[in-house]
């Protein structure tokens, strides 16, 4: 009986050691929406259908993936890469916009972006958000999914 009483204390032990927490954000503190964010995929629902999903493939072979950029002072640049007359990759700057974000609720004033969205996920890695709108009588859902740029 002994013997059994720590066989089970030792399994316990164990089992508690190489159990962990997982997280994107190491550092302990809560992710952060100031970055540059590569869109990835935007996927959408109509009513009660199923989800369209659609990879994001407009980056420009051989430049610099496209990103949006969030920065600390509200401002949202919109950035995207295109080759010139000459082969040479370039930034093509939108006119910086605006957000403004409180808990998990954001709207970004202008540009390609513009909208109200619901934050669904911030980590120290991804970024997904989330609209929803009523056109015709049919609730139309969109999310914008995002990985952090390099």
């Amino acid at each position: 009986m002994k013997n059994l009483k720590v066989a089970i204390t030792a399994l316990i032990i164990a089992a508690l050691s190489l159990t962990s927490c997982s997280s994107d954000d190491s550092s302990g503190t809560a992710a952060s929406i100031v970055a540059k964010w590569n869109q990835t995929k935007t996927v959408t629902k109509v009513g009660n259908s199923g989800n369209i999903t659609q990879s994001y493939q407009e980056n420009e072979v051989g430049c610099d993936k496209d990103y949006i950029e969030f920065t600390a002072n509200g401002a949202v640049n919109d950035v995207i890469y295109f080759k010139n007359a000459t082969n040479v990759c370039e930034a093509d700057l939108a006119t910086p916009t605006s957000y403004t974000k409180t808990d998990n609720a954001m709207t970004i004033a202008g540009g390609e972006f513009q909208g109200v969205y619901e934050i669904t996920k911030l980590s120290g890695s991804q970024l997904i958000i989330k609209s929803v709108e009523n056109v015709s009588g049919n609730e139309i859902t969109t999310s914008i999914y995002f990985n952090k740029a390099n």
